[in-house]
């Protein structure tokens, strides 16, 4: 964020320091030499170097000449929520790969949940990005207040009342799947770990197929097996969370939870009550990350085809920036029910 603060503060005129060559090198951790090639002959470096240069030189307000920047300037801006970066990390770099072949580069946007709207709008006027991806939850009103005029494509997270394409999984055939899959075990009393940002369309639709297979089986859905936390990976909190309600003597005998890190959380936390898993507890997580393999006993979780997601993004922006009469299309993909030890 500090490159943020400081295009952000050149823009506003907050700084009267005079930027300079070594003060871009500096902050690329770069020689001086390779930024006076890059202003003066783009050919001579490469277009990820050229690109990092560019960006730096808009963020800090470098007022030097610059040679033809529009030529290589030329990549698409991702903005990526920080609170599942486990998961989007893989999904990032399958879109990097798969636009590297058309010579686009990709750069970063980390933002909370909460997208600081006007930041975000004098990024994109610095930057000039070709298009944007979108990772998490973002609202129409916020598409509006951004201002964006590039072609826009929403990855994983989408708005319907956002006139732009998205690619996505199916939430609800996904979440509805698993919890019967739970009931056929024999499980009636089933929790469900979710997410409190009411934009999050993926916690809206798990919920639908939540409580619908519920419904579908005659099982009464009970407020009090249902637990909001605040973020997908808030390990600390959802073990809290769940070492409270499994010292209730009317305790979930199921718990599907909407990440792996809460799946686990929820594990562990049996664990140190001696409960067993699955017997006692079975545990359900969402994502198939690292944290579904590694935990003890393994999570059984829904995986999501995270490269698939990457380099088909990749390709959708890709045409849209190529051919901005493309039609708009959501691309909707199955999932995967990954069975573990913990049911």
């Amino acid at each position: 964020f500090r490159s943020i603060k400081r295009m952000v503060n050149s823009m506003s005129g907050r700084s009267n320091k005079k930027i300079t060559l070594q003060n871009i090198a500096d902050n690329l951790n770069i020689s001086i030499a390779t930024v006076s090639r890059a202003l003066n002959n783009p050919e001579s470096v490469s277009a990820d170097t050229y690109s990092r240069i560019i960006s730096e030189v808009k963020i800090s307000g470098y007022a030097g000449k610059i040679s033809n920047p529009s030529t290589r300037f030329n990549g698409v801006l991702i903005v990526t929520p920080t609170s599942n970066a486990v998961f989007y990390g893989e999904i990032e770099s399958s879109i990097s790969e798969t636009l590297s072949r058309y010579g686009l580069f990709t750069t970063s946007y980390l933002t909370p949940d909460k997208i600081n709207t006007s930041e975000l709008r004098a990024l994109c006027s610095a930057l000039r990005p070709s298009g944007i991806i979108f990772m998490g939850p973002f609202s129409a009103q916020e598409f509006i207040d951004v201002n964006i005029t590039i072609p826009v494509l929403q990855c994983c997270e989408y708005d319907p009342e956002i006139n732009a394409s998205a690619i996505t999984i199916n939430n609800y055939s996904a979440a509805r799947n698993a919890v019967e899959y739970l009931i056929a075990k024999g499980k009636r009393r089933i929790g469900f770990f979710t997410y409190s940002n009411e934009m999050a369309r993926f916690a809206i639709e798990r919920y639908k197929g939540f409580a619908d297979a519920l419904e579908n089986s005659g099982i009464n859905l009970e407020k009090k097996y249902i637990y909001k936390i605040s973020s997908m990976t808030a390990y600390d909190t959802a073990f809290a969370v769940a070492s409270n309600f499994l010292k209730s003597p009317n305790r979930p005998d199921a718990i599907f939870a909407t990440s792996d890190v809460i799946g686990a959380a929820v594990i562990q936390a049996a664990n140190q009550q001696h409960i067993v898993v699955p017997d006692e507890l079975a545990v359900v997580g969402f994502d198939n990350t690292m944290f579904s393999r590694i935990c003890s006993p393994a999570l059984t979780t829904i995986s999501q085809p995270r490269n698939q997601i990457g380099s088909l993004a990749g390709e959708m922006i890709y045409e849209l920036i190529t051919n901005p009469h493309t039609p708009k299309t959501r691309v909707v993909l199955d999932t995967e029910f990954v069975i573990r030890s913990s049911t």
